[in-house]
């Protein structure tokens, strides 16, 4: 399965329907889009997102939004602020 198709599945999951995310993946373009679940957590992460932090989508997803910050700045709330 490839990083896109594994993104829209999990959209499907989130949103009901992949159709918000593949308008919003399909025309935005040179940047990172990542959806996040009501707690937080990482629901979908696309090829630019990977480009951009480093981590496949199948490391990131399910991970907590903060796991995107400094140590020190989840400490001092700075994601929060």
């Amino acid at each position: 399965m490839t990083e896109i198709a594994r993104d829209t599945k999990d959209a499907e999951a989130v949103f009901g329907s992949a159709v918000p995310y593949r308008i919003a993946s399909g025309s935005v373009l040179g940047h990172a889009i990542v959806t996040l679940t009501a707690d937080a957590s990482i629901a979908s992460w696309n090829p630019v997102a990977t480009n951009i932090f480093g981590y496949p989508a199948d490391e990131m997803i399910g991970r907590p939004f903060s796991a995107l910050f400094r140590v020190e700045d989840v400490a001092a709330e700075t994601p929060a602020a």
